[in-house]
């Protein structure tokens, strides 16, 4: 579970924004509806997605969430693309789509202060659906972008080798050289000892 200030923030976020997010605090997830947060066929922001989306991030810097990982996941309902204003923006079919979507988020995200280092992003088109898509309301509901806030904190990397960053002792070590006599034979990728056919 989320530390219960951040839970609060959370859930008071998406009541003051009821017509663009939803909260689903059993899996820590926000969830931004698509017929709100981009134009039809696109991956542009709209001007009140970016409003929201700066409040958010301001709760994700805030300290009880300031270290989790975070994964952004854009979905699309079953509608095959086949505008051509929307093809020619890049978005050619809806894996294109959900995830330039996903990268919206994302980067309006990093523009507002979140670390690049706690993003993930993925585009998994129609393939998750929540809704039937034989309605219209059904569709509207598949077409989403996930913000997941993963119970796992940040690893600091390498260059800086502190916290849960793996250190060169962890490493898997290489297999010690062989020194018999079948090496030559054993080795497929040994130098032959004959010039191979020229074919």
């Amino acid at each position: 579970p989320l530390p219960v200030a951040l839970n609060n923030e959370l859930a008071n976020f998406a009541s003051q924004n009821p017509d663009l997010v939803e909260f689903d605090q059993s899996r820590g997830m926000i969830k931004f509806k698509s017929d709100v947060t981009f134009s039809v066929g696109d991956a542009d922001l709209t001007e009140k997605a970016r409003g929201a989306i700066e409040r958010f991030a301001q709760i994700l810097n805030s300290p009880a969430a300031a270290n989790y990982e975070l994964l952004v996941a854009g979905h699309t309902d079953s509608t095959p693309v086949h505008n051509q204003s929307t093809i020619s923006k890049g978005h050619k079919d809806n894996w294109y789509l959900s995830s330039h979507r996903a990268i919206s988020v994302a980067a309006a995200l990093v523009r507002d202060a979140v670390q690049p280092t706690r993003l993930g992003v993925v585009g998994y088109a129609d393939q998750r659906p929540v809704a039937s898509n034989a309605s219209e309301s059904g569709k509207a509901q598949n077409r989403r972008v996930e913000v997941l806030i993963l119970p796992t904190t940040v690893h600091n990397n390498l260059a800086g080798n502190t916290g849960n960053a793996v250190t060169a002792s962890d490493r898997v070590k290489p297999a010690p050289a062989r020194h018999n006599k079948d090496d030559v034979r054993d080795n497929k990728d040994a130098v032959p000892t004959t010039p191979p056919m020229n074919k």
